[in-house]
């Protein structure tokens, strides 16, 4: 399931019909609608979305392909079994990394304690190379890339959110600068995009939006202890967050206010260090030392 705002689709839209005829988006209507306008407006867009990929062409397109995912989807339901696709020796220790499609792969490297790469890998056969790189005098803690709007997001060890929009040119990555923007006190530790709002976590124990329409920055809450991760459930639209000492916020995207909705205590006494959720099933990875 993908959640996506009209704008998206209205973006979509206009790069498609930039060379094709496309039939037209429903039209949004703004105010309460009723249960009716609401069964009637999901029939439109269904109707909409299901001329989109009974098009030969435009099923082919990267713009509606990106848009749905496809290639991702496609991909984790080849096969239920690992096989071995390509590997490269980084020389460098993998800080994190994500996927832009089926055939790019973004990695963040550390060299010694404060230089950080960015790398983006083309994956062909069973090779890969790089393609773009960037270097910085920090490390860069986090990454994240929203498949819709083709924006990178670098969370670095200073707090700061540097966002990028990824292109290519001659099978070359392009990475053009969008804003550099200073959210917490310290290293960022997580990181999640819902409808253009940008919500991090830190050292610092706060939970932090950035809107991005007017960048403005606020406070959710500031738990007092470090928060070690964050995830996104599509189907109920709430964020979930987790910090050192076994609790796990709740926190509602659909209200327009944004708020915490509840929070949780593990009793484990252990650090949380992922949590994810799947369908009514909340599941939480502790962290264990086994240094005694």
């Amino acid at each position: 399931m993908l959640d996506k705002r009209y704008s998206y689709f209205d973006a979509l839209q206009k790069e498609l019909n930039k060379n094709y005829h496309c039939k037209d988006l429903p039209p949004k209507k703004l105010g309460k609608l009723s249960n009716e306008a609401l069964l009637k407006r999901k029939k439109d867009l269904t109707d909409y979305i299901r001329t989109l990929f009974q098009s030969t062409q435009l099923i082919n397109t990267i713009a509606l392909r990106n848009f749905f995912e496809l290639d991702i989807h496609s991909q984790s339901m080849k096969t239920t079994e690992l096989s071995k696709i390509a590997n490269v020796d980084l020389h460098y220790n993998v800080v994190d990394m994500c996927a832009i499609n089926s055939q790019v792969a973004i990695c963040s490297l550390s060299k010694g304690e404060h230089t950080g790469f960015i790398q983006i890998f083309q994956i062909s056969g069973q090779k890969m190379n790089i393609i773009c790189e960037r270097e910085y005098a920090f490390l860069i803690s986090k990454i994240y890339f929203e498949v819709s709007i083709e924006y990178l997001y670098a969370c670095t060890e200073t707090g700061e959110i540097l966002i990028y929009r990824i292109s290519s040119k001659n099978n070359y990555a392009v990475i053009d600068d969008i804003k550099n923007i200073k959210v917490h006190s310290d290293n960022i530790t997580g990181l999640v995009v819902v409808n253009k709002n940008i919500y991090t976590i830190g050292v610092d124990g706060r939970i932090v939006v950035t809107i991005m329409n007017d960048w403005q920055m606020k406070d959710i809450l500031n738990s007092k202890s470090q928060l070690t991760c964050i995830c996104y459930d599509i189907n109920d639209r709430i964020i979930l967050a987790a910090n050192i000492i076994s609790q796990i916020f709740i926190i509602d995207t659909i209200n327009a206010q944004i708020e915490i909705l509840s929070v949780l205590n593990t009793k484990s006494g252990k650090p949380i260090h992922r949590i994810t959720k799947y369908a009514s099933n909340l599941f939480v990875g502790i962290l264990v030392n086994s240094l005694q």
